[in-house]
């Protein structure tokens, strides 16, 4: 397989209303579940693996359209020691909507989990917060393999699947029981946000325009007055800012000795608007302040958005950067692998030439035994040869 494979993500072959996307789940999860989604980890602090990283035979035992890279999910539990494996998740099918399960054996060998058997894997966070078996062991696995797609698709490493009908419902409940970390979540799943200034707003409220009055009607306002100061103080935020600071006109006859009262109300109408007014002023630089709080949570927000946005780009480029480090590391690997199979086939040659010397040598050894044993013949039929004229009276030597 080429090594840039693990960098290009999977793709659905047509577009569809019914097609799932990356920027489609999280523009729906951000405007009707946001306080759940900002639960569930991220991608990134997940186990992400390429096939040929584990080993060869990994992708030669999976269906032909599944993906490369697998995510790691947790532990077979087995009574077989060499069965406790890690369990890796992959998407496949046509429409890469399917999600199955594979465990690497210490032969080798690549063991395909079945879905009847996901009881025996010990699964790691997240998804070990899915739920238990009470609700049905199918929608114990309908939730995980939308958690698994999503975390795909959120990582890159797919573009988008298909042909999911209840993927949304899924996946809600998914991050409901992951948020609520593993324990039944709430059946009210949307929370009404309440007003940041509900006590603004009420102090806000028209009140009916004022009458005329009388001085008889002022100095019976003038008693209530006295009886309410005497009780209990005025309800502040319920009172009209516009009617405190323009106070209505009150038509009366002109103050004169013949009315005592309405000369002293006169004069104290205007110190008592005067403190009025300090309080109001007061209870709205009350009610403003949570407004400058929210600027300056805002003003920190956008801070950390920049922060988080510049541990994106760090975080891209170790990962492009550990790629590129991988497909060096396989070149070396590659390299190395021809190094030790020369040097293999070298010791093989020298063995043999070792091999070829010692039978030269053995037959050198049984060429001389032989030669010496001809020369002793040799030697002993000259001698016979001598003699033999000797006899014959023969003087030639």
């Amino acid at each position: 397989m080429d090594s840039t494979s693990a960098k290009t993500p999977i793709t659905i072959d047509n577009e569809s209303e019914s097609s799932w996307y990356k920027q489609v789940i999280t523009r729906k999860v951000l405007s009707s579940i946001p306080d759940q989604f900002e639960k569930i980890p991220k991608s990134e602090t997940l186990e992400f693996s390429h096939c040929e990283i584990l080993g060869p035979t990994v992708l030669a035992n999976l269906p032909q359209e599944a993906s490369p890279m697998v995510l790691a999910i947790g532990t077979f539990d087995s009574n077989l020691l060499y069965m406790r494996q890690t369990v890796y998740a992959f998407v496949h099918g046509s429409k890469h909507n399917l999600v199955g399960f594979f465990l690497i054996m210490q032969d080798s060998r690549v063991y395909r989990i079945p879905h009847a058997r996901l009881q025996n894997i010990d699964f790691m966070e997240p998804f070990c917060d899915l739920g238990d078996q009470t609700g049905g062991h199918q929608t114990v696995c309908n939730r995980l393999r939308a958690i698994i797609l999503y975390y795909f698709s959120e990582a890159g490493h797919l573009r988008g699947f298909g042909h999911y009908r209840d993927f949304w419902q899924d996946f809600t409940k998914s991050c409901a029981w992951i948020a609520n970390k593993g324990s039944p979540p709430k059946l009210q799943m949307d929370v009404q946000r309440r007003d940041s200034r509900p006590a603004l707003d009420a102090a806000l409220i028209p009140v009916p325009n004022a009458v005329v009055s009388t001085s008889e009607d002022v100095a019976s306002n003038k008693r209530k007055g006295d009886e309410r100061s005497d009780s209990a103080p005025p309800n502040i935020k319920r009172r009209d800012y516009g009617h405190t600071i323009q106070r209505p006109i009150i038509i009366s006859r002109s103050p004169s000795p013949e009315n005592p009262v309405m000369t002293k109300r006169m004069e104290a109408q205007p110190r008592t608007s005067k403190a009025e007014n300090d309080l109001l002023k007061a209870a709205i630089a009350t009610q403003t302040r949570p407004l400058e709080v929210n600027q300056a949570r805002v003003q920190t927000n956008h801070q950390l958005q920049e922060q988080i946005t510049s541990l994106k780009a760090e975080v891209s480029q170790i990962k492009d950067e550990y790629s590129y480090g991988q497909n060096a590391y396989r070149g070396i690997q590659a390299r190395y692998d021809e190094l030790k199979t020369q040097h293999a086939n070298a010791l093989d040659d020298g063995e043999s030439l070792r091999e070829q010397l010692r039978q030269s040598q053995l037959r050198c050894e049984q060429a001389e035994k032989r030669t010496n044993v001809l020369e002793a013949e040799v030697e002993r039929l000259e001698r016979k040869m001598r003699e033999a004229r000797k006899a014959l009276g023969d003087p030639s030597p």
